[in-house]
């Protein structure tokens, strides 16, 4: 991903946090991100997903769509240049 592109965390401590997130938002193609951070609709982002539970991380780009204040909900697409990582 480019330089310009501006980044998010989101952090699961546990492995049924990210299977509530993933059964909810993940499995149709995005996630939702609280921040207070302003996006412009569209805007390409790199999040990192950080599995604190098992000490792993991985990136993923994706565009943003705004869906209520201060939530973003990513639309994600993989990041073919990143993989996991510890």
């Amino acid at each position: 991903m480019s330089d310009e592109e501006r980044s998010l965390r989101v952090a699961f401590e546990s492995e049924e946090s990210l299977q509530r997130e993933y059964q909810t938002n993940i499995a149709n193609g995005g996630i939702f991100i609280a921040t207070n951070v302003g996006f412009a609709a569209r805007e390409v982002v790199r999040v990192e997903i950080a599995l604190e539970y098992c000490d792993r991380r991985t990136d993923l780009g994706g565009r943003y769509r705004k869906s209520a204040p201060d939530v973003w909900y990513l639309c994600a697409r993989g990041n073919t240049d990143s993989h996991a990582r510890r």
